[in-house]
């Protein structure tokens, strides 16, 4: 939108302003921000009121990636609790 308000130049045949685009790129911005937040807090309520299936991951994860690294998508196929807490349950 910004670009194609900057190619119209000044001759201002666009309805759309400067602001309008700024409002809807925030609002954008801020809902993606808010959903993210939302998901990442039930997840962690879910892991606080479920001590085994946490502890269940916990001990997938020192036994396939140890405590030297983080997990990547490599190890995808050799962790399937953490697959299933994180994919499955996001669908």
């Amino acid at each position: 939108m910004l670009e194609e308000k900057q190619s119209e130049g000044s001759d201002g045949q666009s309805d759309v302003t400067e602001d309008d685009i700024k409002g809807a790129a925030s609002t954008t911005y801020a809902a993606s921000a808010d959903t993210t937040l939302a998901a990442l807090v039930v997840f962690v309520l879910c892991m606080v009121l479920d001590p085994e299936v946490q502890e269940k991951a916990r001990a997938e994860l020192d036994c396939v990636v140890g405590r030297a690294r983080l997990p990547s998508l490599a190890d995808r196929g050799t962790i399937p609790c953490i697959d299933r807490l994180v994919y499955e349950t996001a669908w």
